[in-house]
Protein backbone atom coordinates (compact mmCIF):
# COMPACT_ATOMS: atom_id res chain seq x y z
CA UNK A 1 0.00 0.00 0.00
CA UNK A 2 1.63 3.24 -0.72
CA UNK A 3 0.86 6.04 1.49
CA UNK A 4 1.06 9.51 0.68
CA UNK A 5 1.50 13.04 2.70
CA UNK A 6 -1.61 15.95 2.22
CA UNK A 7 0.84 19.05 1.88
CA UNK A 8 -2.71 20.74 1.80
CA UNK A 9 -3.07 20.30 5.23
CA UNK A 10 -2.80 23.42 7.51
CA UNK A 11 0.57 23.55 9.85
CA UNK A 12 -1.17 23.03 13.28
CA UNK A 13 -0.20 26.06 16.04
CA UNK A 14 2.22 24.44 18.21
CA UNK A 15 3.96 23.37 14.94
CA UNK A 16 4.59 26.86 14.44
CA UNK A 17 5.04 27.45 17.82
CA UNK A 18 8.20 24.48 17.59
CA UNK A 19 9.26 26.32 14.46
CA UNK A 20 10.08 29.55 15.83
CA UNK A 21 12.00 28.00 19.14
CA UNK A 22 14.16 25.98 16.76
CA UNK A 23 14.78 29.26 15.00
CA UNK A 24 16.59 30.42 18.19
CA UNK A 25 19.35 29.28 19.66
CA UNK A 26 18.75 31.31 23.41
CA UNK A 27 15.26 29.49 23.70
CA UNK A 28 15.06 26.82 26.10
CA UNK A 29 12.85 23.76 24.86
CA UNK A 30 10.09 22.70 26.79
CA UNK A 31 7.35 21.92 24.29
CA UNK A 32 8.09 18.38 24.39
CA UNK A 33 9.74 17.32 27.63
CA UNK A 34 12.77 16.34 26.02
CA UNK A 35 15.71 17.52 27.79
CA UNK A 36 19.19 17.76 25.95
CA UNK A 37 21.09 15.67 28.78
CA UNK A 38 20.70 12.36 29.75
CA UNK A 39 19.46 11.36 33.19
CA UNK A 40 21.45 11.44 36.01
CA UNK A 41 23.03 8.11 36.73
CA UNK A 42 20.97 7.69 40.39
CA UNK A 43 17.50 8.64 38.28
CA UNK A 44 17.65 5.62 36.67
CA UNK A 45 19.16 3.67 38.64
CA UNK A 46 15.70 4.21 41.07
CA UNK A 47 13.66 3.76 37.87
CA UNK A 48 15.54 0.21 37.20
CA UNK A 49 14.77 -0.88 40.94
CA UNK A 50 10.69 0.75 40.90
CA UNK A 51 10.30 -1.20 37.72
CA UNK A 52 11.71 -4.63 38.96
CA UNK A 53 9.65 -4.05 42.21
CA UNK A 54 6.83 -3.66 39.74
CA UNK A 55 6.55 -0.09 39.68
CA UNK A 56 5.43 0.04 35.92
CA UNK A 57 2.40 0.19 35.59
CA UNK A 58 -0.32 3.50 35.12
CA UNK A 59 -1.20 5.01 38.18
CA UNK A 60 -4.59 6.27 40.11
CA UNK A 61 -6.51 9.03 37.27
CA UNK A 62 -5.52 12.03 40.18
CA UNK A 63 -2.16 10.64 40.65
CA UNK A 64 0.08 8.19 43.07
CA UNK A 65 -2.43 8.28 46.41
CA UNK A 66 0.76 8.03 48.63
CA UNK A 67 2.53 11.24 46.47
CA UNK A 68 -0.52 13.37 46.88
CA UNK A 69 -0.76 12.76 50.80
CA UNK A 70 2.98 13.72 50.91
CA UNK A 71 1.89 17.08 49.09
CA UNK A 72 -0.77 17.24 51.34
CA UNK A 73 1.98 17.11 54.64
CA UNK A 74 4.32 19.49 52.85
CA UNK A 75 1.77 21.83 51.76
CA UNK A 76 0.95 22.25 55.41
CA UNK A 77 4.06 22.25 57.12
CA UNK A 78 5.62 24.11 54.63
CA UNK A 79 3.20 26.10 53.24
CA UNK A 80 0.78 26.21 55.93
CA UNK A 81 -1.94 25.76 53.81
CA UNK A 82 -4.30 22.81 54.78
CA UNK A 83 -5.10 20.45 51.79
CA UNK A 84 -6.33 17.13 52.31
CA UNK A 85 -4.73 14.50 49.27
CA UNK A 86 -8.14 14.34 47.88
CA UNK A 87 -8.21 18.24 46.91
CA UNK A 88 -4.35 17.32 44.77
CA UNK A 89 -4.05 16.30 41.68
CA UNK A 90 -1.24 14.85 39.81
CA UNK A 91 -0.57 15.61 36.00
CA UNK A 92 2.21 14.48 34.21
CA UNK A 93 3.28 18.20 33.71
CA UNK A 94 1.81 21.04 33.76
CA UNK A 95 0.59 21.40 30.00
CA UNK A 96 -1.78 18.52 30.26
CA UNK A 97 -3.20 20.15 33.99
CA UNK A 98 -3.88 23.10 31.86
CA UNK A 99 -6.53 21.21 29.96
CA UNK A 100 -8.62 20.06 33.50
CA UNK A 101 -12.16 21.87 34.12
CA UNK A 102 -11.70 24.36 36.61
CA UNK A 103 -14.04 22.22 38.72
CA UNK A 104 -11.66 18.78 38.70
Amino acid sequence: MNWAIDTDLPTSGIREILDRALARSHVIRLEAGEPDFPPPSWVVEAYHRAALDGHNRYTATAGIPLLRQALARKLAEVNHEARSADEILVTPGGFPGSFLPSEV
